[in-house]
């Protein structure tokens, strides 16, 4: 009954939006699920909305690049009041602490934008956890020691310039991988696997490898852990990043297993 509620908000929300823009447009890419609204976009003049379920506790973050033109953001729990609302949001990074457990409506309108946002849910919790990591210097060069699937997840939240060292297996849960580094945003560290390895990730690497962007980075020594990679023809680096650009890519692995 909830969700039918939440689908008949989205359309209220959406409906009266969109139809003061006649012309509306979209150009651009759209993930999203109960855990995440994702977007890129060169022409955004509409409104699209998205169903979260959220509980006491969590934490919404929201990552907006704003390249022309004005987004509006609502974030609302059923018909009540919305817990966040702004409008024409800058490029910024900011969050919102929910309060209450339920199924919440995030709804972004754009008009004549062009940009990206990138809204998903953590644990507050493990948002605190992932702060505290560990590093260490190797000759003169600091790296971030990767230990947890949390940690990896929000190499974002630490720099994308930063130097990076897995020290632990690590195995993703169910949870869609996000690829690190977006076209505005790559990543330009390196990011040395250490011999551990990483398991879940699609074996449809070109869907979702570990980095989406990434530029001038060193991405090495890393070894993936799949039952299906033996069934595909593999190219080790489309399994490392989508978009390379003067990028050191090698010592790949693969490990197979029943």
């Amino acid at each position: 009954m909830k969700k039918i509620l939440a689908y008949i908000l989205t359309f209220i929300l959406s409906a009266p939006l969109i139809a003061c823009s006649p012309g509306a447009t979209f150009d651009g890419s759209r993930t999203g699920n109960e855990s995440q609204l994702i977007m890129q976009y060169k022409t955004l003049n509409t409104t699209t909305s998205q169903e979260l379920e959220l509980v006491e506790g969590d934490i919404v973050l929201f990552d907006i690049v704003s390249q022309a033109g004005s987004i509006d953001i609502f974030l609302q729990k059923s018909e009540e009041e919305p817990i966040y609302k702004e409008h024409d949001i800058p490029t910024s990074v900011f969050q919102v602490e929910i309060n209450d457990s339920g199924i919440y409506i995030v709804s972004v309108t754009g008009k004549n934008a062009k940009g990206s946002i990138n809204i998903s849910k953590e644990n507050k919790e493990e948002l605190a956890n992932t702060k505290n990591i560990d590093t260490i210097t190797i000759n003169d060069k600091v790296y971030y020691m990767i230990s947890t699937e949390s940690q990896l997840r929000t190499i974002e939240s630490y720099g994308l310039d930063k130097n990076y060292m897995q020290q632990n297996d690590i195995e993703l849960s169910d949870e869609t991988w996000i690829s690190i580094g977006t076209p505005d945003h790559p990543f330009t560290g390196s990011y040395n696997g250490n011999g551990f390895k990483i398991t879940g990730l699609s074996d449809t690497p070109s869907v979702t490898p570990l980095f989406g962007n990434a530029t001038h980075a060193n991405l090495y020594n890393i070894t993936f852990a799949n039952p299906k990679i033996q069934n595909i023809d593999i190219e080790a680096k489309s399994f490392v990043c989508k978009y390379p650009e003067e990028c050191q890519i090698y010592d790949i692995f693969f490990e197979y297993y029943n």
